[in-house]
């Protein structure tokens, strides 16, 4: 098995991860744990390297060989059926592919009002342009999205862009600096990209561009792409997925973009942090 479950299971905090720090810390060896449980050996090195998904016994028996405590087994059998739902929406959203997602969104934004979007490394999606939005599009290859579908995603994000020049909904787009200098496309593309991000600086007064500079202080870890509508629903991006938070969690995140926003430079400071992102893509183009 390889892949998202993978990526999931094996990053810092994924259950892959849990259980093999409880076995190093249980001081038992591979073939100990293995013997002990009554399983192959070679089933601790699946299941510590994220190739094989544990089931909640596995993880009930790997706790409590290893001396763990019960808040220890609550916490990674919640692990351990939270990583396994977000797999199965994972798989649920490529089967249905990019316009569908697409039109996900398209549908939460035309029903809410104020919409909040913190952007890490990439152009937020209602401010792409149709070469960028196409080659960001393009990576989703390597999730298992149909590339054909890529020319009808474009149109579908294309679409929602409309909703920014309705006068009853407010927009606010926290950008990290990073996303300026990133490149997805190819450096033409990418200066129509930041050319249009320009214009917005003094665009229409429902749309704010905030772009958080390389050296500010920062009281608050953007940690990922969020979009936040009305703040009644976040939809977190991971590399492996998407994540829907509502009420308290929801709120969580708003409170987290509201500090976040109070370190961003907006109007002609923005201009001035895209402007320079744009001479120096002119005169030390990428090789």
């Amino acid at each position: 098995m390889t892949g998202p479950l993978q990526e999931r299971l094996t990053r810092p905090t994924g259950l892959s991860t849990r259980l093999h720090q409880l076995r190093r810390d249980a001081r038992l060896t591979g073939a100990s744990l293995a013997s002990a449980a009554d399983w192959p050996q070679s089933k601790i090195s699946k299941v510590e390297l994220g190739k094989q998904m544990p089931t909640e016994d596995d993880v009930t028996a790997w706790a409590t060989i290893c001396g763990a405590p019960p808040e220890t087994l609550t916490e990674l059998l919640t692990l351990q059926r939270q990583t396994l739902t977000e797999h199965r929406l994972w798989r649920q959203r490529a089967r249905l592919g990019h316009v569908a997602n697409q039109n996900i969104h398209n549908q939460l934004t035309a029903a809410s009002t104020v919409i909040r979007t913190l952007e890490l490394t990439v152009v937020p999606g209602l401010l792409q342009t149709p070469e960028y939005a196409a080659a960001k599009f393009a990576e989703g290859d390597a999730h298992g999205y149909d590339p054909s579908e890529i020319p009808a995603a474009v149109a579908a994000r294309l679409q929602r862009q409309q909703h920014l020049y309705d006068p009853s909904k407010t927009f606010v787009f926290l950008v990290l600096e990073a996303a300026l200098h990133l490149l997805y496309c190819s450096p033409e593309a990418m200066l129509a990209q930041l050319d249009r991000l320009v214009s917005l600086t003094a665009g229409p007064t429902n749309i704010t561009l905030g772009l958080i500079p390389f050296g500010v202080r920062l009281h608050t870890e953007p940690m990922n792409r969020v979009v936040l509508y009305d703040e009644s629903t976040a939809v977190v991006e991971t590399q492996v997925g998407e994540t829907t938070h509502h009420g308290e969690q929801a709120s969580a995140y708003a409170q987290a973009l509201d500090r976040i926003r109070a370190e961003a430079c907006t109007g002609e400071q923005a201009r001035t942090l895209i402007n320079q992102a744009m001479s120096r893509l002119r005169t030390s183009p990428p090789n």
